[in-house]
């Protein structure tokens, strides 16, 4: 997860700023340490090293995402249904965790366990794809090209583009 949410912070800075291989090399260290630090499972501190490597950079992304959504919703036709799919399945993703998190020994001891923390990955991954669209809708526009967003079947984001 930390290296899929360095993957996603990098990709909208070299949007943005373009390409930053001392930065990438930054980022592919700060993952493997990060990596390293959670490996051990014995280590108490384990829980909040995840959660401050990989925390800070959703959070950071996700506001990045947030940014790019607000100046160009009204600009590229199909983003704000993104958008909004998007934050609402990973807003989903948030609720299962929370409720897995500090209700776990009630869960466990259900005839049955929704295993929360699974549907978490689930609905986080489901949604992080959604909004990694806005990123890539975002470069095409960086690029000049004029992106749209349709979804077939009613659920999977299609980008198209045409250049001008």
């Amino acid at each position: 997860m930390v290296w899929a949410a360095i993957a996603l912070f990098y990709t909208m800075l070299e949007t943005r700023f373009g390409p930053m291989p001392k930065i990438a090399v930054g980022f592919a260290l700060y993952a493997l340490g990060a990596a390293v630090l959670v490996a051990f499972p014995d280590s108490k501190y384990q829980f909040y090293i995840f959660h401050a490597t990989f925390g800070s950079l959703e959070v950071i992304s996700i506001a990045m995402i947030w940014s790019i959504y607000l100046l160009k919703k009204d600009a590229i036709p199909g983003l704000e249904a993104l958008f909004k799919r998007g934050i609402s399945i990973y807003a989903l993703a948030v609720a299962c965790w929370m409720i897995d998190l500090h209700c776990c020994s009630w869960l466990s001891s259900l005839p049955i366990n929704p295993q929360l923390h699974a549907f978490w990955h689930i609905f986080a991954s489901s949604g992080l794809f959604y909004l990694c669209t806005i990123v890539y809708v975002d470069r095409l526009h960086q690029e000049g090209k004029s992106p749209h967003v349709s979804f077939n079947h009613s659920w999977l984001p299609v980008v198209n583009y045409k250049t001008d």
